[in-house]
């Protein structure tokens, strides 16, 4: 099984091809226990992305991020989060992954 976290990501596992099963979720409650360690809990494969709420914006990002308004959401995570950041809170934990 494979995940892709972006349509691009996507397009570059399955080029032009039928024959696939496309699963999205609105949450993790929707998610099998095993696709939540897979994708979400495996802290050799999470992304953890600290949140910032910067001098008087706390308010205002939590409005949009807990929010009905999904485009306001996505472009404000899409401004803001840093997906390139290595996961080290296993590390910082003390814990090695497994």
């Amino acid at each position: 099984m494979q995940y892709a976290y972006t349509d691009a990501e996507l397009e570059r596992l399955y080029p032009r091809q039928k024959g696939y099963t496309l699963q999205r979720y609105k949450g993790l409650g929707e998610m099998n226990p095993q696709q939540l360690w897979e994708t979400t809990m495996d802290p050799m494969r999470r992304s953890l992305i600290r949140g910032d709420r910067g001098r008087g914006r706390g308010r205002a990002a939590v409005i949009v991020l807990m929010g009905d308004q999904v485009e306001k959401r996505k472009q404000y995570i899409a401004d803001h989060a840093d997906f390139n950041r290595q996961d080290t809170f296993a590390a910082k934990e003390g814990r090695d992954g497994d």
